[in-house]
């Protein structure tokens, strides 16, 4: 048998992306309208689905790390009802500033850093310059550039006016590759990206400059 090729994913933030935000990040809210067909259409097309998302809320003491994991298979279960599949979810209960000691880290996995993405290219074999980070904030897509994400979608359906999140890292100069006002038209960016035989050049990830 031959050895198989590194595949092609698609990273999506969960809050603002598939589920509308809170302003509290605690909890995940509604599924979005088209999101658990968009993911369907992905993964139809052979991309993985992974969802990489910061719960600085666990740090906060308003949600248990097991409340996430609940939260998330809720979520997996509203995609799989609409015919959707995520293939694996990453996320970080840790903030430099967190009200519980334990979580009080300055860790690798919290966005913009790229840890959680790094994690699931080593566990899930995936091909990070064919791959593609969608997120809501600019935090999201300097954590793709930090991977070596190929593709970098700005999806302005939740937190984008909002800036950067509150980070001990220097600003990472980062110019989304599209602007979309949904998952489902970040998708078909995707997509046509990802046809083309023009497609973006490989990018090399960036240096960690914390």
């Amino acid at each position: 048998m031959g050895i198989s090729a590194p595949r092609r994913a698609v990273f999506l933030d969960r809050d603002g992306v598939i589920v509308s935000d809170t302003s509290v990040n605690a909890g995940a809210g509604g599924l979005y309208e088209g999101a658990a067909a968009t993911i369907a259409s992905l993964n139809a097309d052979g991309w993985l689905v992974v969802v990489v998302t910061n719960q600085p809320a666990v740090g906060q003491g308003v949600l248990t790390e097991d409340e996430v994991r609940s939260e998330n298979n809720a979520l997996a279960h509203l995609v799989g009802s609409g015919g959707g599949h995520i293939d694996a979810v990453y996320f970080c209960p840790h903030h430099p500033a967190a009200l519980l000691a334990e979580y009080r880290l300055n860790c690798q996995c919290r966005k913009p850093r790229p840890g959680m993405l790094l994690q699931a290219k080593d566990e899930l074999d995936i091909d990070m310059p064919r791959s593609a980070m969608l997120g809501d904030r600019i935090t999201d897509l300097e954590a793709g550039r930090r991977a070596g994400c190929g593709l970098l979608v700005l999806v302005e359906s939740g937190a984008h006016t909002q800036g950067r999140i509150t980070t001990h890292d220097p600003p990472l100069e980062v110019t989304p590759d599209a602007a979309a006002g949904s998952l489902a038209d970040a998708a078909a960016y995707v997509r046509s990206w990802g046809l083309s035989s023009r497609s973006l050049p490989n990018r090399r990830p960036a240096a960690d400059n914390a």
